[in-house]
């Protein structure tokens, strides 16, 4: 969070995982023949769809870099409140 002005918007369009939930997961990793997790679950089955239908991700990417600039957005708003 302290360069969030030079991280893509893209970035925020999903979910941020918690440091307990990641802790979590790879806890839960450890207990099974899992290899990976996508986090959030979301952002997974966006990354496949991107790579098996490129078409779909050049519709579906002015979307999210725009709820990512919101998201981004209210982040700064909130660092500038608590700092």
């Amino acid at each position: 969070m302290a360069d969030i002005d030079n991280t893509p918007a893209i970035t925020f369009s999903q979910p941020m995982s918690t440091a307990d939930e990641v802790a979590q997961a790879i806890l839960d990793l450890c207990g099974n023949t899992q290899r990976e997790l996508a986090m959030p679950r979301s952002s997974g089955v966006l990354s496949t769809l991107g790579y098996l239908l490129p078409w779909l991700w050049r519709v579906l990417r002015p979307s999210l870099e725009r709820k990512g600039q919101r998201a981004k957005k209210a982040l700064k708003a909130k660092q500038k409140a608590e700092g």
